[in-house]
């Protein structure tokens, strides 16, 4: 029963992903083939940003490179030390800045894969995401992902 006469909505029902549209153009609601609206955490596909580096020294490295006018929010960072010494790895949100996150990792296979369920929000547009170690060691892989936000 409909009670209270609420404004009904309709969607597209699919049972394979639409074709894309351009920027700015409306699209339908997306909906599966038992009328459930579908959604997606985040972003579109378009607006993630992803890298891989190895780290090997104490120089600040970029893992995430900046885009214009836009806050990288991370969602999932990889960091597995592959070196013989125990190192402690420094995540900052902008070049030089202060350190946002950190985690000591173990000789010879130490790491961790970090997701957040909210994406961890970067201080301030146009900035890089980096890494530091706290001694020279390695190769400390880093993975990192980003969701663009506005």
């Amino acid at each position: 029963s409909d009670g209270g006469n609420p404004v009904k909505i309709g969607g597209i029902a699919r049972t394979a992903n639409p074709t894309a549209v351009a920027n700015a153009d409306r699209a339908s609601l997306y909906m599966d083939d038992l009328g459930r609206v579908i959604t997606y955490p985040n972003v579109p596909r378009d607006l993630v940003n992803q890298n891989h580096v190895s780290l090997a020294n104490t120089t600040e490295t970029t893992i995430l490179s900046a885009v214009a006018s836009t806050f990288l929010d991370l969602v999932s960072l990889d960091i597995s030390n592959e070196g013989s010494v125990e190192v402690r790895c420094d995540i900052r949100d902008t070049t030089a800045g202060s350190v946002v996150w950190s985690i000591d990792l173990a000789a010879d296979g130490g790491g961790i894969a970090k997701v957040w369920h909210q994406p961890w929000k970067q201080s301030s547009v146009n900035t890089n995401w980096t890494a530091q170690l706290s001694t020279g060691t390695g190769p400390v892989k880093v993975s990192v992902q980003a969701v663009q936000n506005n």
